[in-house]
């Protein structure tokens, strides 16, 4: 079961806004207990699409992506189950990294898009 950051009340884990597409975000969702990127990534199947993750970026920094950014509110929510499941200072400590890997899967999903199209293309011509 999820931590309960230290000197707060502890979340209601059945809370609707922590159910996506009938999944409990806090409880059901397969990750490494003390690894917050692998949470992350795991929130981040769940939240999006593969098509969004191609097309967009977790937060981007002012021009330093072409990629529009995915939708705030759900990363905002991604960021609530993590400050929830690991605590607010680990968070705050490693959003930049999480955040780094997150946007790493997104153009995993990018290359990935990219490779089976090539593929499909080149069985279309033989």
């Amino acid at each position: 079961m999820p931590q309960s950051p230290s000197g707060s009340e502890s979340p209601d884990y059945n809370n609707e806004e922590f159910i996506f597409n009938g999944i409990n975000l806090l409880t059901h969702v397969n990750s490494k207990a003390r690894k917050p990127k692998l949470y992350a990534t795991a929130l981040l199947s769940i939240l999006f699409s593969d098509e969004d993750m191609r097309n967009g970026c977790v937060e981007p920094k002012d021009g330093g992506s072409k990629k529009p950014a995915l939708d705030q509110a759900k990363i905002d929510l991604m960021k609530k189950c993590i400050k929830i499941r690991y605590g607010e200072k680990l968070l705050d400590k490693s959003w930049s990294e999480i955040r780094t890997s997150l946007n790493q899967k997104c153009l995993d999903k990018l290359k990935a898009f990219r490779k089976s199209v090539t593929v499909a293309a080149d069985n279309e011509e033989q």
